[in-house]
């Protein structure tokens, strides 16, 4: 279907390539480099680093603010800017200039921290809003194993009321939808995945038979904890194995590093075997990815991550979890291996069956390959959410009558 030229302003506080910290600054680039490659106008609001600023990338307008006010060191009034802070108060500015300034149709946002929630609540006349969920942060939370305090749960209320007062509010995939069944506000959600240009990534393999690599953050419930068990295993025997970990180290409970601990499980003399780069460049990423035979991404639960789209689009045979949105991306045994996250005896044997059997890999990494273009590529995530945006406008029209 022919849609109508658009203008679309994504609301989001991670934008490549300054604060692409996760999969909603990756998927916002995506989305937003494809409509602009459809004639659709793309405007990116996002956070600033060091100055205010605006930039033309790729034809996309990027605009970068920072907060209008900043209670961080002010005693008390920093948990109260949680909830009313002025991070929101800014982008509600900034966007009264850019729906002016460039007509702007559909507004899109993430629900997680509700930046949008001063402009939906003091703004009467505004365009059609669309809110894209990709992990609130009560989810968030409860992963990391936090408990909620008040000024938590004020975060938790300002996304629901993002998402209720949204036109439109749809998910990256049905696993988040039921995970917070009873935590999202009534309202019919559809599912629209995150896209991926399959220009942007690297289909030639130059296959390194021995490399298992580990893309994303040292987080518990990235699982990392689970595959630093299972590497002495895996090392005795295959002993020519090659573990690579791609990613900013971080801390579990009572502040330890994460690398310490996949370390401290590793026998002396493996620990050659075992090599943390730290984060970075996504071109470098891809790049591993062309060469690994292996990505193992034994989360406890994601939404629906960027590692895994872009390992698959790179042929790279993925070992990937049962929980979340990785149950939708990879048919089991065909494009990849879906294993439970806390069955170490479970990873371990995917990883020796792939690097024992160099054609069942290749075939697996082929049939990935296929799936990201029959079901993941921009082509057809971009016709998807068009619909979504036409029908928010609709919904948004007749609201105002």
């Amino acid at each position: 279907m022919r849609h109508r030229h658009l203008n679309i302003c994504f609301v989001s506080r991670e934008y490549l390539p300054e604060t692409g910290w996760g999969g909603i600054g990756s998927y916002v680039y995506e989305i937003a480099k494809a409509l602009t490659e459809r004639g659709h106008c793309a405007v990116v609001l996002s956070k600033a680093v060091e100055k205010e600023n605006y930039k033309l990338v790729d034809g996309i307008h990027v605009y970068r603010i920072k907060h209008k006010w900043n209670l961080d060191k002010v005693h008390f009034f920093w948990r109260f800017q949680r909830f009313v802070n002025g991070y929101r108060y800014a982008v509600a500015l900034k966007l009264d200039e850019l729906v002016k300034k460039h007509g702007v149709d559909i507004i899109e946002s993430s629900e997680i921290y509700a930046d949008l929630l001063w402009y939906q609540l003091t703004r009467r006349k505004k365009p059609a809003i669309a809110v894209k969920l990709h992990t609130p942060r009560w989810l968030v939370d409860k992963l990391a194993c936090n408990k909620p305090k008040l000024w938590n749960r004020l975060e938790y209320l300002a996304e629901k009321i993002t998402i209720k007062k949204a036109d439109v509010a749809y998910s990256c995939s049905q696993a988040l939808l039921d995970a917070g069944e009873k935590y999202l506000p009534k309202k019919n959600y559809s599912v629209v995945y995150n896209p991926i240009n399959l220009s942007n990534t690297i289909l030639i393999k130059e296959n390194d038979d021995k490399t298992i690599l580990f893309v994303g953050r040292l987080e518990w419930h990235k699982g990392i904890q689970v595959f630093g068990t299972v590497i002495p295993g895996v090392l005795k025997k295959k002993p020519d194995a090659n573990f690579i970990f791609l990613g900013p180290d971080r801390s579990w409970h009572g502040g330890h590093s994460l690398k310490e601990h996949v370390l401290n499980h590793i026998p002396e003399e493996m620990k050659n075997s075992v090599h943390f780069l730290g984060g970075v460049p996504r071109e470098k990423v891809l790049e591993y990815l062309r060469k690994a035979s292996i990505c193992v991404l034994p989360s406890l639960w994601e939404n629906f991550p960027y590692t895994c789209l872009e390992a698959m689009a790179s042929g790279c045979t993925v070992v990937g979890s049962k929980n979340g949105g990785m149950a939708e991306m990879i048919e089991d045994g065909v494009s990849g291996i879906l294993i439970d996250p806390e069955k170490p005896e479970e990873l371990s044997e995917a990883i020796l069956k792939l690097l024992s059997n160099q054609s069942l890999r290749q075939q697996m990494g082929q049939n990935a390959i296929k799936r990201v273009k029959e079901v993941f590529s921009s082509d057809n995530i971009v016709e998807q959410t068009l619909e979504l945006y036409h029908q928010a406008i609709e919904i948004h029209s007749r609201n105002k009558v």
